[in-house]
């Protein structure tokens, strides 16, 4: 798949793979200036209640609205582990917090700002972690999902099928496909994408692609164990 078509398809399906950016470069340098000036020797006197309750909430909502993203599909073109992009944002909103903590503060300053700060973190590290234990994988009946899909129809017209595709692999077995059926059909072979987001590492490709269906190809990158393996796949068609 050319960049240009992978480009159209992260457009068609939301506000663009960097979407996520925007909420975490004003995390980062709203940290970056706080802890400056508290190394500068800027910040001498502990801010009121309020101030920090407001400065807590402020910090709780860039680091929702950039778990909102990246949840979203928003965050499509991420690279390395999972798990990093959440470290770096409790790290930011740790240090922000430490950074604003002067000594001397009343204990009701230092309850306002550190109170929503770790029930935020906690509420959105537990979510993540039972997301991650669940993995997608038991149906409402109990089975196992392969593929969870939505489809939905753009303002401008544009037909959009993005969730997840999982790729199950028998112990030994290295290569897999997974078959995606369009119904109804494109009007034309729509634009597809398909990348890995968990699993051992693998080569993705897409195998054929028509207007009422298309193949995913998995193939792993290293020699299969003798354990059963999940590759599991974002999936993305606009046409």
């Amino acid at each position: 798949m050319s960049g240009m078509a992978r480009a159209e398809v992260n457009a068609a399906v939301g506000l663009g793979k960097t979407l996520w950016w925007v909420p975490f470069a004003m995390l980062a340098a709203s940290t970056a200036l706080v802890a400056w000036r508290r190394v500068a020797g800027g910040l001498h006197t502990p801010p009121h209640w309020p101030l920090a309750l407001l400065a807590s909430l402020c910090l709780w909502g860039m680091a929702g609205a950039i778990r909102w993203c990246v949840g979203r599909g928003l965050g499509w073109g991420l690279q390395g582990p999972r798990w990093l992009l959440p470290a770096a944002v409790s790290a930011l909103v740790v240090l922000a917090g430490a950074s604003l903590t002067l000594e001397g503060s009343p204990p009701g300053t230092v309850a306002a700002l550190w109170i929503p700060l770790v029930m935020g973190e906690t509420w959105a590290w537990t979510r993540r972690m039972g997301n991650r234990r669940s993995d997608e994988r038991v149906g409402p009946d109990g089975g196992e999902v392969i593929q969870r899909l939505t489809r939905l129809r753009l303002p401008g017209g544009k037909d959009v099928i993005e969730g997840m595709l999982h790729c199950p692999l028998a112990p030994g077995q290295r290569t897999g496909s997974v078959h995606v059926a369009f119904c109804p059909p494109f009007a034309g072979i729509p634009k597809v994408t398909a990348e890995q987001i968990s699993g051992p590492p693998a080569r993705v490709r897409l195998g054929v692609v028509l207007p009422h269906g298309a193949r995913v190809d998995v193939r792993l990158a290293a020699k299969p164990n003798m354990a059963p393996q999940l590759v599991v796949l974002r999936f993305a068609a606009a046409g």
